[in-house]
């Protein structure tokens, strides 16, 4: 249920854009910015119909592209995308409903947490990666750091108040291999057609992971 993971950190450089948009326009532009710019995977938000309008358009678009479908909270949802040939669907919370539909699905998932609980059920799936949401309102990396103590063979992404200024901190604690946030994306800047800027701060972003590997 989470094979694809690895092969979406090392297409995502570490940084997986979350993509908040009802225009498939602008996030067909989007995509392209991240491709130019050798960010190979997104996630998409599915909180409207247009979400999923723009999940269809844009895996027909860029086939080659790791599509993740987020903000998913029902069953039926993962059915939903799991027929639009979705690489994985992140959740913001965990629960065995989900799980059972992304295994009935055969659709990889990456579900939120919040608290040990939330992992000793993971645990019980089988899982190793989750979703730290919403990581800054919990507390932020001291947070993570005493969470992720007791799991040392789970991986965590944090998400929620990942921004410019923070993400290098928690992408250098040793149990994450991935965070996810909005910045490279953002949606007043797309919706006032800024692509120059936001071409620019992506690639502000893809130098400092470069220096960070270094």
């Amino acid at each position: 249920m989470q094979s694809s993971i690895p092969k979406l950190i090392t297409e995502s450089k570490s940084v997986l854009p979350i993509i908040s948009l009802t225009s498939e326009q602008l996030a067909l532009k989007s995509i392209d910015l991240l491709l130019r710019s050798t960010i190979n995977a997104a996630e998409i938000t599915l909180r409207s119909t247009e979400s999923l309008r723009v999940l269809k358009c844009v895996r027909q678009q860029y086939p080659e592209l790791f599509l993740c479908a987020g903000s998913i909270t029902r069953p039926e949802e993962v059915q939903l995308v799991s027929e639009l040939d979705i690489n994985l669907i992140i959740t913001p919370g965990i629960h065995p409903t989900l799980l059972e539909a992304a295994k009935d699905n055969q659709i990889d998932i990456l579900p939120g947490i919040s608290s040990a609980s939330d992992i000793l059920l993971g645990l019980e799936y089988g899982l190793r990666y989750f979703k730290l949401f919403p990581v800054e309102a919990l507390g932020g990396i001291k947070f993570l750091e005493a969470l992720s103590a007791p799991f040392p063979d789970c991986r965590f992404c944090p998400t929620g108040g990942i921004n410019a200024n923070n993400y290098l901190k928690y992408l250098q604690n040793s149990q994450v291999d991935l965070v996810a946030g909005s910045w490279l994306i953002p949606s007043n800047m797309t919706k006032h057609s800024h692509w120059h800027d936001i071409y620019n701060n992506i690639q502000v972003t893809i130098n400092q992971l470069t220096e960070l590997q270094q």
